[in-house]
């Protein structure tokens, strides 16, 4: 093998291993913020089923706002057009925010 040759072997290499890297880290911030979603869907839900004010609903509202804020950052979301706050402190999406988050699952 000649020099050019080894050369764009190694090239091909080096190519190949970022590829696989960036694949690899991709993959994972997309599994992180399904589960971010997942997390704030359930939360959310949660609080709905739960009396207001209770242990659980506290533990909760601090659950669906810690993914919200998740989701918030991740989505660049903006305050007042992609989300609001509820009158119980939680986060609460717009149809916007909502929007943004389902486009997001999709790609």
């Amino acid at each position: 093998m000649d020099n050019a040759e080894e050369n764009a072997a190694n090239a091909a290499e080096e190519s190949a291993a970022k590829l696989q890297e960036n694949y690899a880290r991709i993959r994972k911030e997309y599994e992180d913020t399904m589960s971010t979603i997942e997390s704030y869907e359930g939360a959310s839900e949660s609080l709905n089923e739960l009396v207001v004010g209770t242990d659980e609903w506290k533990e909760a509202l601090l659950d669906a706002n810690e993914a919200a804020l998740k989701l918030i950052s991740n989505f660049n979301l903006i305050e007042g057009k992609d989300y609001t706050f509820g009158s119980n402190g939680e986060i609460v999406m717009t149809k916007s925010g909502d929007q943004k988050i389902a486009e997001g699952k999709t790609q």
